[in-house]
């Protein structure tokens, strides 16, 4: 149980469901065989959030049940690509009025520090920043913007998470060719999505890596929907065999798995991980 449904319950509602909840990860964890389980976002306009002082709770009791998963918590650090409503507004900010962008940049990374700190006390095994950077076709913003909004806030993100003894990831989608030296230099442990929606492709990632950024993806979400569980397999199949070779490679979807995605099409995934995951 999450977002609205999950906000409209009293306070003794919400523990029981905090508990459900964890019983729910765990399990299905189990039953697919993964090591990690990451938990519902920070909170955000998505069904698949609960408030920061609720996540820290449900690490602590997924740390209860299950000692030996480990535990992926979201915490936005560093800024992302506006949507919604706020995007006109924020475009004319950063030319009119960037000290408004350095400001929601900052505001971004100490909300991060107290909420990374209060997971982590709570067993949290790693932490990722979901920081959209690019459509599909570019990144959004441009070189300066990068290097004034962007890049040291995610070293500073990773720096931090390193003192703490926890990962960094950074999730971004989109078509980041351009950003990926960037990336490499920033001291993240792990890089989540490499769209294939927008060209990216993860075996020629790998290379350029160098062993210095593991890789999570990237089986195509679009597929995961509209093909049939045999191209799955086969498409998994494709991937595991072209990358498993690589350290730092983690298998899994290209974004998040969309709550229309059959079962059949997941359990094909799944059945193409176990039988050539391995080397």
């Amino acid at each position: 149980m999450s977002g609205k449904e999950y906000l409209s319950l009293t306070e003794t509602e919400r523990s029981r469901a905090l508990q459900k909840d964890a019983e729910i990860l765990v399990k299905c964890g189990e039953e697919l065989g993964f090591s990690a389980v990451s938990i519902p976002d920070n909170p955000w306009n998505c069904f698949y959030t609960l408030p920061d002082l609720d996540r820290v709770q449900l690490v602590r009791n997924i740390r209860r049940l299950a000692p030996d998963f480990a535990v992926v918590c979201s915490c936005a650090g560093v800024i992302a690509m506006p949507s919604g409503e706020e995007f006109e507004e924020f475009c004319f900010q950063m030319f009119d009025e960037p000290e408004v962008i350095d400001e929601m940049c900052k505001k971004i990374y100490d909300s991060f520090l107290e909420n990374s700190k209060r997971l982590i006390d709570a067993g949290a095994d790693a932490i990722y920043t979901g920081s959209d950077v690019a459509d599909n076709r570019a990144p959004f913003f441009n070189r300066e913007q990068q290097q004034r909004w962007y890049f040291p806030y995610l070293r500073k993100f990773s720096d931090y998470l390193h003192s703490q003894g926890v990962p960094a990831i950074l999730h971004t989608d989109g078509n980041i060719d351009l950003l990926l030296e960037d990336i490499r230099n920033s001291g993240v442990d792990g890089l989540q999505a490499i769209d294939p929606l927008a060209g990216m492709d993860i075996r020629r990632v790998q290379e350029f890596m160098e062993n210095r950024v593991t890789l999570c993806g990237n089986l195509d979400c679009g597929i995961m929907l509209t093909a049939t569980p045999d191209q799955v397999y086969e498409e998994a199949k494709r991937i595991l065999l072209e990358c498993r070779e690589y350290p730092g490679f983690i298998f899994g979807n290209s974004n998040a798995v969309a709550i229309e995605t059959p079962i059949e099409n997941y359990r094909a995934m799944l059945e193409a991980w176990h039988k050539y995951g391995s080397i």
